[in-house]
Parts: C-alpha cells; structure tokens; sequence
C-alpha cells in the first residue's frame, strides 16, 4: 500500500466503525465538480477530484462503492480504495438507484449539519437533486444527518494522522524560533510575518489558514487584536510581542500562539500586570489539559479554563477555549466552547480518544495582548502535549540585533 494512500485506508476503516456504533446503514456523499464546490468531509476518505454527479456509498459491512463520470473512473480506481468504481455517460440515476437497492440500508448519512461546517458540505442544490433522483424510491425517506459520523471522524485522529500532526507542529516551532531572531526594536510587525513566510517556503510549505494573516503578530498595546493582518507597527521597548502561527504541512495543519517581552532599559522583567496576566492565562490552559479526557463535554473543557479568569478577577475570553487541528486548521468535531447560540451544538459534543485540540486564551494588558495557543492529543486517560509547551513568558533584550 502506498505511504500516501495509508491515511485514507485507515479513515475508511474508522467509517465502518462509526456507522455501526451510530447505528447508520450507509454513507453517502454526493458531489459535483469537486475542485469548486469541495465537500470537506469527502478529503478524508478520497484524495481525488470529481467532476460530473458523482457518489462514494460506504456501507456498514465493508462496501465502498464509487459512481463517477466515465472520465474519472481511472483516478479512482487507481487508489483502491473502493471495491467497486461504475462509470456512466448519460446520467448517474440508474446506477445510484441500482446500488441502494443492492445495499437496501435504512439509514443513509448525507453531509448536511446545522452546527458544523465541515460536515455541511452537501449543498441545498445538490440535496434537491439527490432527492429528485431517489424519487418514487423508499430511499429519499431514509436520509438522515451525517453530522456526528462526520464529527468522530474527523475528531478520531489515526496514528499516521497524529505523525502528520507532530510533523507539521514541528516544523512550526523551528519556524517560530526563527521569528525570534527577528524580535528587536524597530522591527515591524510586517516584517516578521515577511520573515516567517520567507521560512515557510524555504521548507516547502504553506500557511494554516490565508497567507496574508497567517501568521497574526501583535506589538504592542495599539495593534489590532483577532483575525487581522500584520501592520506597520514597530516593536518597542515595553512591547508584548505575540505571534499565531500555523503551517500546513503534507495535508495537516499546526496552530499555535507564542509571546514575548521586551525589557525596557533597567527592568529585568514585565511589569507586574503582565506578569498575573501570563499566570492567569498559563494556568487556564494547564488546568483544561489536567482535565480533558475521553467522554466528557467540550464546554465542560471550557468551562475550567474560563473559571480561572474568573477566580483573577479578568474578563472571560470571548470565543472557545480549544478546537480540532487537522486537516483544517479548525477541524470540525466537539467544540471546546461554551454554550452560546454560534456554536450550535458541537459544545455537547463528547470529546473522542485521539483527537488532537487546541488550547487557547488571553488577555489584553497594558503592553499588549497576551495569548498562548497549545495543541494537545486526547489519550485514554487523559491528554498529552502534542509538542512542549511554552511554560514561561520569553524575553528579549532592548539592545538585540536583528540575526
């Protein structure tokens, strides 16, 4: 078997499980011109585009079928990953009706959700004309929610998934050791995501999520704190430093965040708000890792890191405390969220053995905001470190020179 191909083999496998574990008959996905219109879910099973009407039917005993347009039979056949592959020329509906009448499930998982955009990805359209070909058939009344098969699937991360994880976070920690360098008076925010994009294609990879805010570096108390762009901005003494940064690396993804001070002439440390906010903020994240294990809650997560910002008397973090890290850089699964309206249902997810999380918070202080990001895989029993952690705030030098 191909090194390639190993992680869709183990995923199909994990599929068989999880429909009988779901009680669900079979698995359908429908899609269309895939390297438009992808369906998220799909990429964990099958490394290749569609192009007409085609459906991946996976049944509870070990079937997989695939139904394509005649010109894209041989990609799919080429993989093995599916025992049957059928082309057609006119139109997919005889075939489609033949191999659920073959199969008879009663259940039929298709990708919609309500919660969960990686397990959404049948479009309204499309789901017309799945029902406009299942027709005068008893198979258009037996479509249900893929979303928690869906979810475990991409929650439950296989040992090769978890190798491609290590290697991307990795290759993310040299890349922020490298930032480091670039970490003196006078530098510009713009300047270090220059130099980190510059490390990143000298490895031959790409950023985590949009290049143009990946990484986000914050210097400062001016800089614009979330999902924004690096700016002019230039480091000073007094600055907090913060950098979120991922990579993508053979197919999986790393995000993690990291900080620094920088020491004003005569202080040998931050000053003191900074300091309770780096407390407040580590032991958040140390008290989630010491609880989360198999079976409970994602907002039950959530809660013990946002019970410690309270207990120091801080404003609560306003979005989740952790997410999925695979594929995408928020991969789907239970969110470590608490139960607000926007995150639907996925805070009540269960947190799955293998899955590999984020963990992250921080604070604004008067020199800067203050973030850390971690990543960890949920074991049996508990949870470890996917790499080390930052466990101390790091500090740079006013007279540094850029190396």
């Amino acid at each position: 078997m191909s090194d390639d191909l190993a992680i869709y083999h183990e995923k199909l496998d994990q599929v068989h499980e999880l429909l009988n574990s779901l009680d669900l008959d079979a698995w359908l996905i429908f899609v269309r011109e895939t390297s438009v219109a992808p369906d998220p879910a799909m990429q964990l099973i099958a490394p290749f585009n569609l192009t007409w009407e085609s459906a991946l039917l996976i049944d509870r005993n070990g079937t997989r079928v695939a139904i394509v347009g005649r010109y894209d039979m041989q990609p799919v056949e080429d993989t093995n990953l599916f025992s049957t592959v059928l082309g057609y020329d006119a139109g997919i509906g005889e075939q489609l009706r033949d191999a659920l009448a073959s199969l008879d499930p009663q259940r039929i998982a298709i990708n919609y959700s309500t919660s969960d955009v990686s397990a959404d990805g049948l479009s309204y359209g499309m789901y017309l004309r799945l029902r406009e070909l299942l027709k005068d058939t008893p198979y258009s009344d037996r479509l249900v929610s893929a979303h928690d098969l869906v979810s475990r699937l991409r929650a439950r991360k296989t040992v090769g998934e978890q190798a491609l994880l290590l290697s991307a976070v990795e290759a993310a920690d040299e890349i922020f050791r490298r930032a480091e360098q670039m970490i003196v008076v006078g530098v510009s925010e713009r300047e270090v995501a220059d130099a980190m994009h510059a490390e990143t294609l000298q490895r031959g990879m790409t950023t985590a999520w949009s290049w143009d805010a990946c990484p986000i570096v914050n210097t400062g108390p001016d800089s614009p704190v979330g999902h924004s762009n690096p700016t002019a901005l230039t480091i000073q003494p007094g600055h907090l430093v913060h950098i979120d940064f991922g990579v993508q690396r053979d197919g999986y993804c790393s995000d993690q965040q990291r900080m620094w001070y920088v020491l004003r002439d005569g202080e040998t440390a931050p000053p003191e708000d900074v300091q309770q906010a780096w407390l407040t903020v580590r032991t958040a994240i140390q008290r989630a890792f010491e609880f989360i294990r198999p079976g409970v809650q994602g907002w039950e997560v959530d809660e013990i890191g946002r019970a410690v910002f309270r207990e120091a008397g801080v404003p609560e973090y306003q979005h989740a405390l952790g997410h999925g890290v695979g594929r995408a850089v928020h991969d789907g699964g239970a969110s470590l969220a608490p139960r607000w309206d926007r995150y639907g249902s996925t805070p009540y997810g269960s947190v799955e053995a293998g899955s590999v999380y984020t963990l992250e918070c921080g604070l604004p202080t008067s020199c800067g905001y203050l973030g850390l990001e971690e990543e960890i895989v949920v074991e049996d029993d508990g949870a470890r470190w996917l790499a080390p952690p930052q466990t101390e705030l790091w500090l740079i030098k006013p007279d540094a020179d850029p190396k």
